[in-house]
């Protein structure tokens, strides 16, 4: 396979249509230095792209490179505040609005509007007297499904259906127990599913999600998911709740800080942090032992490098945009 390319001065230069600002900068883990990151061996396997250099079935290989259509960047070394110590992150070109290769493209960005609204209208498709919101639904749905037609893949089916657990679980109970508990709800709720088959379909994968040689790495990019997103967003749903304007708080913060009692919210963020940097060792414990199992295929391994991008994505997301810190966070202009 190609090499991977990294974001030097004469990538940018060669890329310069890819580039985007950064215009906010959200530190939502305080003293980020007082943490030392783990040492990851998994970011040496995304740098080098040895992931998808891995899998039983070598004759596949070179069907498992990454997409040409962008360029992995370093966030940490750019100097933003980092909130983990996975360092997959990748750039790719959106001015389009379309994902290249697919007709698809960006068309669920603009659902992004009242969830009890979309969900309704999901769940009514096919209904006559339709609004332009669920023409716009029921026109996402066939791409998706008709994308599965031509990689013969049910990915797209995935995609749907993890959307609507997303949007039909059950309430929260009036208490959990323990983290393993939290966790089995948050991971639902917090769209870990949604976000893994979104993924899946991104890279037109065939991979069943449901091997069991892929369940704990699954789950712990879904433990991942959710509390990388709750750190991110935990000052701002805080907020909500103290001003009444949401019936109740789920997120990983106000969990720890129920469960170990912490003496204020502040070391409750601490100890959240820790723990998913635990989780992010987890993640980095089970590719050794999968490496070493070597029963996973090509196709899997290429969802696993995806899945890291995923995280680290996220957690770049969560930085970079106005959505959690508010106007607050946004960086000075340079002066001309």
């Amino acid at each position: 396979m190609g090499s991977i390319e990294t974001l030097t001065y004469e990538s940018v230069r060669k890329n310069r249509k890819l580039q985007f600002p950064i215009t906010y900068a959200y530190e939502y883990v305080k003293g980020l230095e007082n943490h030392r990151r783990p040492e990851l061996k998994l970011n040496e396997y995304v740098a080098t792209g040895r992931l998808l250099n891995t899998g039983a079935d070598e004759h596949k290989r070179y069907e498992t490179m990454r997409s040409s259509n962008g360029i992995d960047i370093h966030p940490l070394e750019a100097g933003l505040p980092w909130a983990t110590s996975i360092k997959a992150a990748r750039q790719r070109e959106l001015n389009t609005g379309k994902i290249p290769g697919s007709t698809f493209g960006g068309r669920i960005a603009p659902l992004q509007r009242d969830m009890d609204e979309v969900l309704c209208l999901l769940l009514a498709r096919g209904k006559t007297n339709r609004s332009p919101t669920q023409a716009l639904i029921d026109k996402a749905m066939q791409e998706l499904h008709d994308e599965d037609r031509r990689s013969g893949n049910d990915s797209g089916a995935h995609v749907v259906e993890q959307l609507i657990v997303m949007f039909t679980h059950d309430p929260p109970p009036q208490h959990f127990n323990n983290m393993k508990e939290f966790l089995d709800f948050r991971t639902i709720d917090a769209g870990a599913g949604y976000a893994l088959a979104s993924t899946l379909f991104s890279i037109n994968s065939s991979v069943d999600v449901k091997n069991p040689k892929l369940t704990r790495i699954l789950r712990l990019f879904g433990e991942h998911i959710a509390v990388s997103n709750d750190l991110a967003s935990w000052a701002k749903e805080k907020r909500a709740y103290d001003e009444k304007k949401v019936l109740y708080l789920i997120n990983t913060v106000a969990a720890v800080k129920n469960l170990f009692a912490t003496s204020s919210n502040d070391s409750a963020v601490q100890l959240t942090y820790a723990f998913q940097l635990e989780i992010e060792k987890a993640i980095d414990n089970e590719i050794q032992r999968l490496m070493t199992e070597n029963s996973l295929n090509s196709e899997e391994w290429r969802f696993i490098d995806a899945g890291l991008h995923l995280l680290g994505g996220q957690a770049l997301g969560s930085c970079i945009i106005s959505r959690y810190g508010g106007e607050s966070t946004k960086l000075p202009r340079e002066e001309a």
